[in-house]
C-alpha cells in the first residue's frame, strides 16, 4: 500500500494536469477559421487567412470529435469536470477516514490509560491494609475495612469497563 503522502502528491499532479488540459480547450477561439491550400511552389500552407486567387479548403479549428476517444469537446470538458469532482470526493473521504481513525486511536489511548489506572488502584487497595490514602478533599485518612471493600468493588467495575 502506498503512503498517503505519495497518493496525495499523485492526485495533486493529476489534478494539476487535468486543469492544465482543460485550460487548453479555450485557447483556440470557436470563431477562428483555418484554411489549407497549395502555393505556387507546391507546398501545403495552413493559415487563418484564405488566399486571394487560389482554391482552398476551410478547416475546423477545433475538431468536433476527438480522434482517439470519439468524444466531443463538450463531452471531454464534462468528463474532465467529473474526474476532478471524483478526485475531490476521494480526497474528502480520505480526510474523513483519517480523522475517524485519529479519534479511534485517541479513544483507545484513553481506554488504555483508564485501564492502567484502575488496575493500579485495585492493586494498591488490595495491598493497602491499614495504610493512609488521599481523599477527594486532598487530606489523607485511613479508610475503614468497609470503605476499602467498597473501593475495591468500584475498582473492579472500572477494570471491567476499561480493560477489554
Amino acid at each position: 500500500m502506498m503512503p498517503a503522502a505519495t497518493i496525495h502528491r499523485k492526485e495533486r499532479l493529476l489534478g494539476t494536469t487535468l486543469i492544465g488540459v482543460g485550460l487548453l480547450f479555450p485557447v483556440a477561439p470557436s470563431h477562428a477559421e483555418m484554411y489549407k491550400w497549395v502555393d505556387a511552389a507546391g507546398r501545403t500552407v495552413y493559415s487563418q487567412n484564405p488566399p486571394t486567387r487560389r482554391d482552398f479548403t476551410r478547416l475546423d479549428a477545433i475538431p468536433e470529435k476527438n480522434r482517439v476517444s470519439g468524444e466531443t469537446v463538450t463531452e471531454q470538458r464534462e468528463n474532465l469536470k467529473q474526474r476532478l469532482q471524483d478526485m475531490y470526493d476521494r480526497r474528502e473521504d480520505r480526510e474523513l477516514a483519517a480523522k475517524k481513525l485519529a479519534e479511534q486511536r485517541a479513544e483507545t489511548r484513553r481506554q488504555e490509560a483508564n485501564c492502567s489506572a484502575a488496575t493500579r488502584n485495585l492493586k494498591g487497595l488490595e495491598s493497602l491494609g491499614r495504610k493512609r490514602i488521599k481523599g477527594s478533599d486532598g487530606n489523607y485518612y485511613r479508610p475503614t475495612e468497609e470503605e476499602r471493600q467498597q473501593m475495591i468493588t468500584t475498582a473492579r467495575k472500572r477494570i471491567k469497563t476499561y480493560c477489554k
